[in-house]
């Protein structure tokens, strides 16, 4: 570069600077003796397309002005293996570098020259500057404001940038887990062409595109909670939260705050406000699983949020308004005449509007092997010699009761591929649970006693679930609440011995 060059560059950097903040005070204007001087300081270098000219941790050893060409400012990523981030181009007459002649800090991002041209830089070293400062020039003064100026307005739009830079990752990210969850939760992971599943597909197609309240019926492990997630991850809602609650597990108070929420103070140990699932729910989907397990009073407290779609929090006066749909699952007659079973009628027709029957493994037997094929590829590890199963296993699969249904199936071919050598899964190797043997009984006399064969299946059903009070009140085909009425009825614990 031409002197003239060099000396133009320079003002109109000068002047740049100047424009990055408030105007500047006549006293810090640098005359032409000045920048001739500065000129004079300044080594015009050339760099060629794809040039490093420093690295992001780099010692800083100068101050560069871009005077042909482009560069590009980068920024290492979040993980190692990540690829830099580009934060910004510049072009003449940008200033870089200004913090290695304040400081000693190591460079905060890497430059390189950007296009398929090469860029010329003018470089002013540390040592320059610093001779310069010792000097105790008007200029030297006059510069340093300048770069003091210059660099507290680059911490600034850089952390605005990294800002953005995180926002707009946090958002990528966002949207991979969505995709994650579509790919997860598409109607294609229902697995089954059998007469009884091509209706439940039927009735999702219909289904999807609304946010009515859906009912989901069918034994324990038949997938309800896989399609209650199907509904929302491909209906309307599906960029708002899906929110779970497995009544059965609950307690009535546990379950009244984790569904309404509580203030502090509401009750002993509530020392903060907690947000209930409802409201959390809100514009979303919030699931009921085993909703026949809920106590009555919770069952009202439902039936308002429905009609009304409002509800207090447990200890609060403030009506808390939300849009939420309902997915509701059991496996349990909720109509049945049995006094013991106390399901509100008119709750039910509140969340049976759709009601959705999935039928029992064994009632989709040609399903099975399409299912065994599906957990397959799901758990094989990537070097596993397996290919497949041999036709004995699939006769042995096709056969076996599943008592667990699908969730059953699940498990035994996750576990086989674990313990097979393959190339072939074999039935050895699906270790499947024979059925239990029904005990032949001829009842004579006094042993046709309703109280004691009750206790007898109580303790039948404890003995299978290892004391396992919700799986006892399943096996059994009672509320776990009606289970607990029983177990202090006949004295019983479900403690061993049963």
């Amino acid at each position: 570069m031409t002197t003239e060059q060099t000396l133009e560059l320079l003002q109109r950097a000068m002047e740049e600077i100047g424009r990055e903040e408030a105007p500047l005070q006549d006293w810090v204007q640098l005359t032409k003796e000045e920048l001739f001087l500065l000129a004079k300081m300044a080594e015009a270098v050339e760099f060629p397309p794809g040039w490093e000219i420093f690295r992001e941790g780099d010692p800083g050893d100068a101050l560069y002005l871009v005077g042909k060409g482009k560069v590009s400012v980068l920024k290492a990523g979040q993980e190692e293996d990540s690829p830099e981030q580009l934060l910004m181009e510049l072009g003449p007459p940008a200033i870089l570098g200004e913090m290695s002649l304040l400081d000693l800090a190591p460079r905060s991002a890497t430059l390189k020259v950007s296009g398929e041209e090469p860029a010329t830089l003018l470089r002013i070293s540390r040592e320059q500057f610093h001779e310069l400062l010792a000097s105790s020039s008007p200029l030297a003064l006059k510069l340093t404001y300048r770069l003091a100026r210059l660099l507290s307005h680059r911490l600034r739009t850089s952390n605005v940038e990294r800002l953005r830079l995180e926002r707009d990752r946090l958002r990528e990210e966002v949207r991979e887990l969505r995709r994650q969850v579509h790919s997860r939760y598409a109607l294609e992971g229902i697995v089954g062409t059998s007469a009884a599943m091509r209706k439940v597909f039927d009735l999702l197609q219909k289904v999807l595109p609304s946010s009515i309240t859906v009912l989901i019926q069918g034994e324990t492990g038949t997938g309800k909670e896989l399609v209650a997630r199907a509904l929302h991850y491909n209906g309307p809602r599906r960029e708002k939260p899906f929110m779970a609650v497995n009544c059965a597990t609950l307690h009535k108070e546990l379950l009244e705050s984790e569904l309404f929420g509580h203030e502090k103070g509401a009750f002993t140990g509530a020392d903060h406000r907690h947000i209930g699932r409802l409201e959390r729910a809100h514009g979303g989907t919030l699931f009921l699983d085993e909703i026949g397990d809920m106590h009555p009073s919770i069952q009202a407290k439902l039936l308002r949020v429905l009609q009304e779609k409002c509800f207090e929090r447990l200890g609060g006066t403030e009506t808390i308004r939300v849009d939420v749909r309902l997915i509701a699952a059991t496996n349990r007659d909720l109509l049945s005449a049995d006094p013991e079973m106390s399901f509100r009628k008119d709750l039910y027709y509140r969340i049976s509007v759709l009601t959705i029957q999935l039928p029992p493994l064994r009632e989709r037997r040609e399903d099975i092997p399409l299912l065994a094929e599906h957990f397959l590829q799901r758990y094989l590890p990537a070097d596993s010699p397996i290919r497949g199963f041999h036709r004995e296993a699939v006769k042995a699969l096709q056969s076996h009761p599943w008592p667990g249904n699908v969730r059953e199936l699940e498990n035994v071919i996750q576990r086989a591929t674990l313990i097979a050598q393959g190339p072939l899964i074999g039935p050895e190797e699906l270790l499947l649970e024979e059925a239990p043997q029904v005990e032949q009984r001829t009842f004579m006399g006094t042993d046709l006693d309703l109280e004691r064969l009750e206790m007898e299946a109580i303790r039948e059903a404890l003995r299978r679930t290892n004391g396992v009070q919700v799986d006892a009140a399943r096996l059994l085909g009672v509320t776990r609440r009606v289970l607990h009425y029983k177990l202090r009825k006949h004295g019983l614990t479900s403690e061993p011995p049963y």
